[in-house]
């Protein structure tokens, strides 16, 4: 894993849960193929914040599937697929460590990996 200085030059975005991204702006990441990480007790709530707008449903064929919340997560995890952007969901402490974080995102991330190799074409 490298750190970068800018979301241009990221595959994972990790946020905080705040409505301050808009939700075009998280599309677009998600339209670039990016991993979104949203950190924190409001996260499931940003990312349907996101969900329930044009600029995601003008993007994924199937908007509709947003799946259910899990109770008490605080990371949520998105990546794009060409049907909707999926979700992994995670219960960690209020004050999660470093290491708690960085294990969810790799676990996630090998998870996810043999299905963002394919190719995604997302609708333009």
């Amino acid at each position: 894993m490298q750190i970068v200085d800018a979301p241009k030059d990221a595959n994972l975005i990790v946020i905080p849960d705040t409505h301050d991204i808009a939700a075009p702006q998280a599309v677009e990441w998600l339209k670039q193929k990016r991993v979104i990480a949203l950190l924190g007790g409001e996260a499931w709530s940003t990312w349907l914040s996101w969900v329930e707008t044009d600029a995601y449903e003008e993007t994924f064929e199937h908007p509709d599937m947003v799946g259910e919340r899990l109770p008490d997560s605080r990371l949520v995890i998105t990546w794009p697929t060409p049907a909707a952007a999926l979700t992994a969901q995670y219960r960690l402490e209020s004050e999660p460590s470093d290491s708690d974080i960085l294990t969810a995102l790799d676990n996630t991330i090998e998870d996810i990996r043999p299905r963002t190799t394919e190719s995604t074409d997302l609708r333009q």
